[in-house]
């Protein structure tokens, strides 16, 4: 992954863990893509809040993004059909589809992980040196 994927995939999870909204989207376009670790199934969609049109960004909005889903969703979803997705009531740039559980929290959980761990070491680090 990339910086910019981390960050989005941070920043998105921490904007969505409190005062969400679940709308419809709009598919706007599907995307099968051959990746290293196989095909990753990726869509592109709309929606509206308050009379502004959103998909999903990232880095503040600025550059798009597709989301991946499971295979079986992919498959079931047409260019034009309607998707769930979760927004940020404060800033409806951070969404995702509602069903978007797959690859970003898996790699939300990888970050925080060797961050706690990171921290443990370097306080077992200090703890070992002051006991010397």
């Amino acid at each position: 992954y990339s910086a910019l994927s981390i960050l989005d995939v941070i920043s998105t999870n921490i904007m969505l863990t409190v005062n969400t909204s679940e709308t419809d989207a709009l598919v706007t376009a599907k995307t099968l893509e051959q990746g290293k670790s196989g095909k990753k199934y990726k869509i592109e969609y709309t929606f509206t809040v308050n009379g502004t049109d959103y998909s999903r960004r990232v880095l503040f909005g600025l550059l798009p993004k597709k989301s991946a889903l499971p295979k079986e969703s992919y498959d079931s979803l047409n260019e034009g059909d309607s998707i769930k997705i979760i927004y940020a009531r404060g800033n409806p740039h951070y969404n995702k589809p509602a069903n978007d559980h797959i690859n970003d929290n898996r790699l939300f959980l990888r970050i925080i992980t060797l961050l706690v761990f990171g921290f443990m070491a370097r306080y077992e680090t200090k703890n070992l040196a002051k006991k010397k």
